[in-house]
């Protein structure tokens, strides 16, 4: 197992619970606050959804291939009516992270499935994309009937340098940053979620036949206009 990788990681279990009594120092419990989470359609992402459901009941989902966000204003305006307000304030907590495996022998962007006996990739979608990159065959139109592939691969070359082949560790790590930045960006246009408090948490999502890991990134809880960054490395 290469966790050496990703300094920082801690066990699935762990991270949410430290995200949870992060949030709950500014009030933002469970029975006020609405989950949301930016994962990957992949079934091995259930290992860290499951936690957040456990914590914060059943959360509203914001992402699809590879986790990239495409739900865009009408998507979280959506899940503006879905929140607790009935004190007059809407309170979200975000999860946004791209997730990556590590097979028995430490290679970096594969897993061991179950019922499989055979690695498979994961990001299936990022390891595709990085294939392109490396081949210099990127599909730069929209398919219709790929859409969401498509619209990863826009997105991404927008933040890789051209010509550059970033390893799959850089390229998750792109991946993480251009799901916190698209969130950010699009909350910023609308009045309804500049005013509510909101937590968000990035990071990496690590499959190994250890068990599940987050690496963490930038995360933070802005309650009442105020933004305040959450170490999660350190003991709550």
């Amino acid at each position: 197992m290469s966790l050496q990788a990703f300094p920082g990681a801690i066990r699935v279990e762990e991270y949410v619970k430290r995200t949870y009594d992060a949030c709950l120092v500014h009030g933002l419990v469970s029975e006020k606050t609405l989950a949301m989470v930016g994962v990957c359609r992949d079934e091995l992402t259930d290992a860290l959804t499951e936690p957040i459901r456990a914590a914060w009941g059943p959360p509203f989902r914001m992402s699809g291939m590879a986790g990239m966000l495409f739900l865009g204003q009408a998507g979280l305006r959506a899940a503006q009516f879905h929140a607790p307000g009935a004190d007059g304030r809407r309170r979200y907590v975000a999860y946004v992270m791209p997730h990556i495996g590590i097979d028995d022998d430490g290679r970096i962007g594969y897993v061991r499935r179950p019922g499989q006996d055979v690695t498979t990739t994961a990001c299936g979608a990022l390891m595709a994309f990085r294939s392109e990159l490396e081949s210099g065959h990127v599909y730069g139109e929209i398919d219709p009937y790929d859409l969401e592939m498509s619209l990863l691969r826009q997105r991404l070359l927008r933040s890789i340098p051209y010509g550059n082949v970033p390893d799959i560790i850089e390229l998750t790590t792109i991946a993480r940053d251009v799901m916190l930045d698209d969130l950010g960006r699009t909350a910023a246009r609308m009045k309804s979620w500049r005013d509510a408090d909101i937590a968000v948490f990035s990071g990496i999502h690590i499959h190994t036949s250890d068990g599940d890991y987050v690496q963490p990134g930038h995360s933070s809880v802005r309650f009442e206009g105020g933004d305040n960054p959450v170490d999660l490395t350190a003991e709550i």
